[in-house]
């Protein structure tokens, strides 16, 4: 997130940086690291740059860089400038490289996105190339920290860089930074699976765990605490982001109808997890199967299987769903009918009655061709039925009576469709060709 450098602070030598102060005198023979107190000041621009009729106002404020051998230099700068165009200027005036500067305002690193928009001075310490490289390589890939020195696997910096472009790289951290707060809650905010990486500690940290679960509702399975997995509200915000976490919550949140509730409303599915009772409320069922039809197939309650709205609700979403419905509503005309609009191949679970009717069956053939398969054989034997059938998909030309496999409109039919390429043969219809007679003088 962007940041804003807004006030004016003083610096003061930093105790957690002396080893890179070390590193910075290190080199201090290179060219790059001699600064003259005396570099002049950049010049502001008389007048406003233009760029596509809009005025680019110049609104300068002072930037003091103090460097550890207390030399200080003055950068004037406009006002909001990113910490990267500073740096920028630094490596121009004085020629430390962009990617080996370290820039502190006080105690705080700046990251080159953020913003200046005040007078103040910031402290400059130099990396070493193989810090600089090592930051370069884990922004554009976070786990190139695997191939980092120890050394640099414990510079919090470079782990910092990795974790924030993915949070996963925090296994690669040294153990010190799997225990830093600041370092974990960048890694699970980038991806809430870290939280697998974090030390024991901060694994069952309420504030961490809730970065966690918000970026990822599964990683509440990573949680060892079961005080946590029994928190409300961090389970909350883990259903709500992933409802299949409600396995991973304590026996008596799977039973607490708001939490189930929520959970069924991401993912259907989650029912499979709530405790019997609520696998029996009509309500969190209806949420459940609104969401995925095939959660009829989890419900406790054979009342609620043979509830009409329910199961109404569910096959016009999901017509399969009707395997699932009490053998009575299987039974049930209209229940029936809405199901092989939805999915053809539902005829399969109707009762053997609506199987033999022609209206039901000509659905479900116009969804599914294939449907004819399920159909009774009488209607196999239906020119009408058949042709319908094949016009949706000519490979099902194999479930039709042997007397109209040999109809020379349905086979054309049939052939047709497969020779436009709307269809192509599987595995399953191996002999289809064959049955098309697709070489036939006849056609």
């Amino acid at each position: 997130m962007t940041g804003s450098v807004s006030s004016v602070s003083s610096v003061s030598s930093v105790s957690a940086t002396q080893q890179l102060e070390v590193s910075s005198r290190r080199e201090a023979g290179s060219p790059r690291s001699a600064v003259s107190p005396r570099s002049p000041e950049i010049t502001p621009p008389a007048v406003a740059v233009q760029s596509t009729a809009v005025a680019v106002v110049w609104d300068p404020i002072d930037i003091i860089i103090l460097q550890m051998s207390s030399q200080e230099i003055k950068f004037t700068i406009n006002r909001n400038s990113k910490v990267i165009d500073l740096k920028q200027q630094i490596e121009d005036k004085i020629g430390v490289p962009v990617g080996q500067q370290r820039l502190l305002l006080g105690e705080k690193p700046l990251r080159d996105d953020e913003t200046i928009n005040s007078d103040c001075q910031i402290m400059l310490y130099i990396r070493s190339c193989e810090a600089a490289e090592a930051i370069e390589a884990v922004k554009q890939n976070g786990f190139a920290l695997c191939w980092a020195s120890e050394e640099l696997k414990g510079d919090r910096e470079v782990v910092m860089e990795a974790v924030r472009q993915n949070g996963r790289a925090l296994v690669y951290a040294s153990e010190e930074l799997k225990g830093n707060r600041e370092v974990v809650m960048e890694a699970v905010k980038q991806n809430g699976d870290a939280l697998e990486y974090a030390s024991e500690e901060l694994s069952g940290d309420r504030e961490v765990v809730m970065e966690a679960v918000k970026q990822n509702g599964r990683a509440l399975r990573l949680v060892a605490s079961e005080e946590l997995r029994g928190d409300p509200e961090v389970v909350l915000e883990a259903v709500k982001q992933s409802g299949l976490a409600l396995e991973h919550a304590s026996e008596e949140l799977r039973g607490d109808r708001e939490v189930v509730l929520e959970a069924v409303k991401q993912n259907g599915l989650a029912l499979e997890h709530a405790s019997e009772e609520l696998r029996g409320d009509r309500e969190v069922v209806m949420e459940a199967v609104r969401q995925n039809g095939l959660a009829l197939g989890l419900v406790a309650s054979e009342e609620l299987r043979g509830d009409r709205e329910v199961v109404l609700e569910v096959v016009k979403k999901n017509g399969d769903a009707l395997r699932w419905a009490s053998e009575e509503l299987r039974g049930d005309r209209e229940v029936v009918m809405e199901a092989v609009k939805q999915n053809g191949y539902a005829l399969e679970f109707a009762s053997e009655e609506w199987k033999g009717d022609r209206e039901v069956v000509m659905a479900a053939v116009r969804q599914d061709g294939f449907a004819l398969w399920d159909a009774s054989e009488e209607l196999r034997g239906d020119r009408e039925v058949v042709l319908e059938a094949v016009k949706q998909n000519g490979g099902a030309l194999v479930f039709a009576s042997e007397e109209l496999q040999g109809d020379c409109e349905v086979r054309a039919a049939a052939a047709l469709l497969f020779q436009t390429g709307f269809v192509e043969p599987d595995d399953e219809l191996k002999n289809v060709e064959e049955a098309l007679g697709f070489a036939s003088e006849e056609l």
